[in-house]
């Protein structure tokens, strides 16, 4: 509770996400991080509602970095229409801006250190950029999602990348451009194989009451 001191708000974040889809529909709402007052938490408070706490970040936007291997992708996302409490709810509406990004020479260096001192071959990264310019490092998934990115930013091959080093089993690998063999996000949607994930996954959601709530 120390790190509370001196902070005005926090962001609180749960270990799990919890949606709401229409039956109707097929809408779906997802529960958000919310933010708080530092002096509404207590040890008894935090006992009976375990989260994730953090000083909340004034960030005017924030940085999705995909490693793969020795390729390294950035996209910025943004509000535009106010505040930016966190980008994953606004995702797929028009509130969001997500567009390429270019690290400058020392982050990219220490995003490069970082993977190599923890041996990760892959990684997302989240990087919250404050009113002051300051880039300040979140975290890093170890099994992130890229796809969404590449569905917004056409011209980042993810998928490709990330097949391609698979397929040379190295960090060093060349990006796969053989037309003749089409990788990518839309290919994939439209494949036999993503119908069947897409039952499975409806089907799965529906059994996990959970973290799904459905509505009409």
């Amino acid at each position: 509770m120390a790190f509370t001191k001196g902070a005005e708000r926090l962001l609180v974040k749960h270990f799990a996400p919890h949606y709401f889809i229409s039956r109707s529909t097929g809408a779906v709402r997802a529960v958000g991080p919310s933010v708080i007052r530092s002096e509404h938490l207590s040890p008894e408070k935090v006992e009976v509602c375990p989260c994730i706490y953090q000083e909340y970040i004034d960030k005017i936007y924030e940085l999705r970095v995909t490693v793969i291997g020795s390729q390294i992708y950035t996209a910025r996302l943004s509000s535009n229409v106010g505040e930016l409490i966190d980008w994953r709810p606004a995702f797929g509406s028009a509130r969001l801006d997500v567009e390429p990004f270019k690290l400058d020479r020392a982050t990219d260096s220490r995003i490069r250190q970082l993977m190599a001192r923890l041996n990760l071959p892959y990684g997302c990264i989240d990087i919250a950029v404050d009113r002051s310019g300051e880039n300040i490092f979140l975290e890093i998934n170890p099994g992130g999602q890229f796809l969404f990115i590449e569905e917004k930013i056409k011209e980042f091959p993810l998928l490709r990348a990330f097949a391609s080093m698979l397929i040379a089993q190295s960090c060093d690998f060349q990006v796969n451009i053989d037309g003749r063999m089409p990788i990518d996000i839309d290919e994939f949607e439209l494949s036999p194989e993503f119908d069947e994930w897409r039952v499975a996954y409806d089907k799965n959601a529906s059994k996990n009451p959970k973290f799904v709530t459905f509505v009409e």
